[in-house]
């Protein structure tokens, strides 16, 4: 019986030292310090500690040669602790800069590529890593998102991030891309198909406003781009397609087909009469 009045008070003991700590309003030592821990961080601590390796992260998502490792986990806590202990904002903020900082780097390298070809096919490739990257950034700030960017900006970070591109490229090549597309589309395959209409489909989807300034580059990949064609139109359409094919006929590289390999009556059906019709009329 004294072994178990011992245990029972040493046990008393440890349960009033722990309640001593955890008793909600203690400013006892021990609990001064367990508070200080969890919920203050200073400028230092966010600007040494937590935004480096936030950065870090972010700069080898975008990276289009990745070699390290990205360890997910710490970065998730990183932003966590961040946003817990009030530097949503300030994250978010130096998120927003640095992104835009690398767009800024971004079109200015766009901007010295003087051949066109490389410039489009360079343009294409750098949107493309921009978006499939974000799949990889904007999953880091889900904590961020959920608790800050869309409750209290009421805003999405992968459109921001979007966004972003839009205004530190997207804006600043549109003239540029709008004037050399028609060119290269005048000489096939000088960009893939692929390319180009994926160029495009992108460019509208950035921003559909983009569409205003040249409908018909558009409307050869987008749906409903151009009004509905009327009877009126189809004098211009003819006179469209015939210079088309006059212009393939003195194309350099490009040949005719071979008039002795056409099918019986082509000749007749391109003159608008049906062959059939005609030798029942000179039979009768």
């Amino acid at each position: 019986m004294e072994v178990d009045s011992c245990h029972t008070s040493e046990n008393d003991q440890a349960d009033g030292a722990v309640r001593s700590v955890i008793r909600p309003g203690s400013i006892g030592g021990q609990a001064s310090l367990i508070n200080s821990f969890m919920l203050n961080m200073t400028e230092e601590d966010y600007t040494q500690h937590y935004w480096p390796k936030i950065q870090k992260a972010v700069d080898q998502s975008l990276s289009p040669n990745r070699s390290a490792s990205i360890y997910y986990e710490e970065v998730y806590s990183c932003v966590y602790k961040c946003v817990c202990k009030q530097f949503a904002e300030r994250l978010y903020n130096d998120l927003m800069v640095h992104i835009c900082s690398y767009l800024e780097r971004l079109s200015c390298n766009l901007s010295h590529i003087e051949n066109s070809v490389n410039y489009i096919n360079s343009f294409h490739s750098a949107m493309n890593h921009y978006t499939k990257c974000l799949d990889g950034i904007v999953p880091i700030f889900n904590y961020m998102s959920r608790f800050y960017i869309e409750s209290k900006l009421r805003v999405n970070l992968k459109q921001e991030l979007l966004r972003a591109f839009t205004h530190e490229v997207g804006q600043k090549h549109i003239l540029r891309l709008l004037a050399v597309i028609p060119d290269l589309q005048a000489k096939p395959f000088s960009i893939a198909p692929s390319t180009m209409a994926s160029l495009v489909k992108n460019l509208y989807t950035l921003q559909p406003e983009f569409a205003s300034l040249a409908p018909e580059v558009f409307a050869k990949f987008i749906p409903r781009i151009m009004p509905p064609t009327s009877l009126a139109d189809l004098p211009t359409l003819v006179q469209e397609t015939q210079q088309m094919q006059h212009d393939l006929e003195h194309r350099q590289g490009f040949t005719r087909y071979d008039r002795h390999l056409k099918r019986q009556g082509d000749d007749d059906v391109l003159r608008g009469s049906h062959p059939t019709t005609d030798n029942n009329h000179n039979s009768s």
